[in-house]
């Protein structure tokens, strides 16, 4: 949030923009992370929780 704050007073005239890449790119990784930690917990799981994957 200081970044920001930073940023705004070396730049003031600056444009905050959201780039669509990166927004996709940061949600792919989430969700792979959270896919994989699922994965995980269930490959722990007994035989039959198994089948789920």
């Amino acid at each position: 949030m200081r970044a920001m704050c930073v940023i705004k007073a070396l730049f003031p005239q600056a444009k905050i923009t959201i780039d669509p890449f990166h927004l996709v790119q940061l949600m792919n990784r989430s969700m792979n992370k959270y896919r994989i930690t699922i994965m995980n917990k269930l490959k722990t799981d007994p035989p039959d929780n198994r089948k789920k994957w």
